[in-house]
This record gives structure tokens, C-alpha cells and sequence, in this order.
């Protein structure tokens, strides 16, 4: 579906995409919806982070995405961060 008349008004974000390899476009819907985002006005804090098949074993990456999350997070202004 089409989605109009949002606007995010410059708000952060960021984007998880979970996939599974069986797929062609695995874990492909992180970089549409950050796309999607910033298209309408979003501004992206740090690329999407993207999960494919169990995250098991892929703790240290999910860690250091969110570690680095939060330290994006921790720069803004008190009132977006809310």
C-alpha cells in the first residue's frame, strides 16, 4: 500500500531487518523502510541493522549496533531523545 501525507519532521531513526536466507530479498525491508523514512523527512541515526536467520551467534554484532545506537541516541537534544 501507499502510505501519504506522513511526514516524520526530522525525527531520528533507525531500522531493524530480519530476514531469512531462504530468501532472495533477505532482510531487504530495513533498507526500504529507512529509505522510506528518510524520504519523508526522517533523519537515519545509524545504518539499519539486519538479522538474518536466527540471531544466534550474531550477538556481538546486534551488541555493537545497539551500543552504538544508544551513543547516537545519548547526542541528541533531551527533546527528540524523549
Amino acid at each position: 500500500r501507499n502510505v501519504t501525507g506522513v511526514q516524520t519532521c526530522a525525527l531520528p531513526i533507525s531500522c531493524v531487518g530480519l530476514g531469512d536466507d531462504r530468501y532472495y530479498f533477505t532482510a531487504q525491508a530495513a533498507e526500504k523502510l529507512t529509505e522510506w523514512c528518510t524520504n519523508h523527512g526522517g533523519i537515519s541515526l545509524i545504518p539499519a541493522l539486519k538479522v538474518v536467520n536466527d540471531p544466534y551467534g550474531q550477538e556481538e554484532k546486534i551488541n555493537a549496533w545497539a551500543c552504538e545506537l544508544a551513543k547516537q541516541i545519548r547526542t541528541l537534544p533531551l527533546s527528540l531523545a524523549a
